[in-house]
């Protein structure tokens, strides 16, 4: 018998660590001094804590670990747990390669500007939501803002008529989908939208008394997007379109979809300088 000491020394293993493993049943002691409380261990113990000490070098949990050491476990229940792991590891390198390709182009693009990229860019999910809208060509960029208000007016009026109830916060206060497959400042192809309960029920009726051509619809969501905060007056938007437009290209991916102008404050005349505009894009890699 070893004291635990001894055994820590031999097996290379501090001894807080064998005493954890004590206490979720991973490697009891040989033997417990019922005086002393003090633990023993055997050298015949070594290959169960060499399988511990590998299967936790190829990234199982400590739960797993806890069903993988158990003496009945068949080869195909082994061999099953290790093909999970191989999953998650290749899924793991995929998101460290993702990862540095990203900062691979964060260096390029400060490189290249000289200075810290004004606006950071993420990846998020985008959940499905119903909106009620309508579709028009904006003539040019300058005519953007006060169209949309305009429209977003109109559809809510409508909406209030039609007892449809318009989300608030957590959703965006206004929400736009532009069509154009390239950056442009000239007809602009746009959405203007309102993101809203699910209608529990349609009827022609409705949208023949629409001031507007309106379409309700659940406006799908996106496995991944890219998404960047803007903030101060609405002119300045371009610039996060444009960074968006070349970090989705730097790192790989490639446009998946409209995209899409969350307004996350009310319009506010007094502060148009201090909007707060998340814009987001669907992206599939290349």
């Amino acid at each position: 018998m070893l004291k635990i000491s001894d055994f820590s020394k031999l097996a290379q293993v501090p001894v807080a660590t064998l005493r954890y493993y004590d206490q979720l049943g991973l490697l009891k002691p040989a033997r417990v001094d019922k005086f002393t409380d003090y633990r023993y261990y055997d050298v015949e113990q070594l290959p169960r804590l060499n399988r511990i000490l590998a299967l936790r070098d190829l990234g199982f949990s400590l739960d797993q670990i806890g069903r993988l050491v158990r003496d009945n476990m068949t080869a195909d229940e082994l061999k099953g747990m290790l093909a999970m792991r191989q999953a998650d590891a290749e899924r793991e390198l995929q998101e460290t390669q993702s990862r540095l390709a990203r900062v691979e182009a964060r260096l390029r693009e400060i490189e290249m500007e000289g200075r810290a990229p004004k606006y950071d860019i993420v990846v998020k999910g985008i959940e499905p939501a119903w909106v009620v809208s309508t579709r028009q060509i904006v003539p040019h960029a300058h005519d953007m803002g006060a169209l949309c208000w305009a429209l977003h007016g109109q559809l809510r009026h409508w909406m209030k008529e039609q007892s449809i109830k318009a989300l608030g916060f957590p959703a965006p206060e206004l929400l736009n989908l532009y069509y154009n497959a390239e950056y442009t400042e000239e007809n602009l192809d746009v959405e203007a939208a309102v993101v809203s309960d699910k209608p529990k029920a349609l009827s022609n009726t409705m949208f023949a008394d629409a001031p507007l051509p309106v379409t309700v619809r659940e406006l799908e969501g996106a496995p991944m997007a890219a998404s960047g905060i803007h903030r101060g007056h609405m002119r300045d938007l371009g610039q996060l379109i444009k960074a968006m437009i070349i970090w989705v290209g730097s790192n790989g991916y490639a446009l998946a979809g409209p995209l899409r102008e969350l307004h996350l404050t009310p319009r506010d005349p007094d502060a148009l300088d201090k909007r707060v505009v998340e814009m987001q894009v669907p992206i599939a890699p290349q």
